[in-house]
């Protein structure tokens, strides 16, 4: 995958091995990233699956969660699922709760799934949304990663 990233920002490479292949982070505001990850397409099943498994791991794991809307879309001719969420949980270098929301973009290739993620204190979302369309209008998906 290759992407545009806002100048400045802080970039963390995925570890080899896990799904995750980056997550970049404006560095004034630490709550407000992108993550960019990979997994197996589910043998004989649909986009909807990966939509699935995701979602319940994530109530698991976040306080609070809760999908807000989610839907069929299309992002530069890929089939692709979109997932509005929301959690409450404790930014780095703070410790009172805040409530954080956010978008998966689930983008289907042949034999991985490609999931982008935007998450931002939801006060902060709508602001920010249209340059994270920017960005995942802008990424450049190979099969290799």
């Amino acid at each position: 995958v290759r992407a545009l990233i806002a100048k400045g920002w802080l970039v963390q490479n995925g570890i080899d091995g896990e799904s995750t292949l980056f997550t970049t982070s404006d560095p004034f505001d630490l709550t407000h990233s992108y993550t960019v990850s990979r997994q197996p397409v589910v043998t004989g099943g649909l986009l909807t699956d990966s939509v699935v498994t995701r979602n319940f791991d994530r109530a698991q794991q976040l306080q609070n969660y809760q999908v807000l809307e989610q839907a069929s879309v299309k992002v530069n001719g890929l089939e692709s699922y979109r997932v509005k969420f929301v959690y409450t949980g404790v930014p780095k270098f703070s410790k009172i709760p805040v409530v954080m929301m956010g978008v998966d973009y689930y983008l289907a290739g042949k034999d991985q799934v490609t999931v982008v993620t935007m998450e931002d204190q939801s006060t902060l979302f709508d602001q920010v949304y249209h340059d994270f369309i920017k960005f995942l209008n802008g990424l450049v998906i190979t099969s290799g990663g």
